[in-house]
């Protein structure tokens, strides 16, 4: 293959979720090689094109499916990781930020980093935040959070929804 890091332009979004099928449910065993190659040296719009065309050409899975089912440990979490991100930014950075605000104690430095990091994805973040948890991030941060911290991270995170 002729892979420039970054561009997949040579070849077709097809190709690449067959042979991740191939790779992975459509065989006994998983070839790692094929995912962490398509995963890693593809751009993120090809990559989204890859994924919902695997679940278009296998029905039964979708991408994280396959990948629940084919991996264990440090690579599935990688690649999943990966995969939600690419299919769906906003609700990836809010189970972020819901894992580093939920339960016993805050998360700071992760809280932080997807706050002010991801200020570009806010708006989806926000959204995908109240759809999955029930309640809004504003609220949700305003209630963990306390003193000058809480007032810098609900003037980032805006006007509640």
């Amino acid at each position: 293959h002729n892979r420039n890091v970054g561009h997949k332009h040579d070849r077709p979004a097809e190709a690449d979720a067959e042979e991740l099928f191939k790779a992975g449910e459509g065989k006994l065993g998983t070839n790692e090689k094929i995912f962490i190659d398509i995963f890693t040296r593809s751009s993120y719009v090809h990559l989204k094109e890859v994924f919902h065309k695997y679940e278009n050409s296998h029905k039964h899975h979708t991408i994280v499916q396959a990948i629940e089912s084919e991996f264990s440990s440090n690579i599935k979490y990688a690649l999943k990781s990966i995969a939600q991100f690419v299919l769906n930014p906003g609700e990836f950075y809010a189970q972020l930020v819901h894992e580093a605000i939920n339960g016993i104690g805050t998360d700071d430095a992760k809280l932080i980093r997807v706050i002010v990091g991801q200020r570009q994805h806010l708006e989806d973040i926000k959204n995908a935040y109240s759809v999955r948890y029930g309640k809004s991030l504003y609220n949700h941060v305003k209630d963990d959070t306390s003193g000058d911290y809480r007032a810098a991270l609900l003037e980032i995170i805006g006007n509640e929804h």
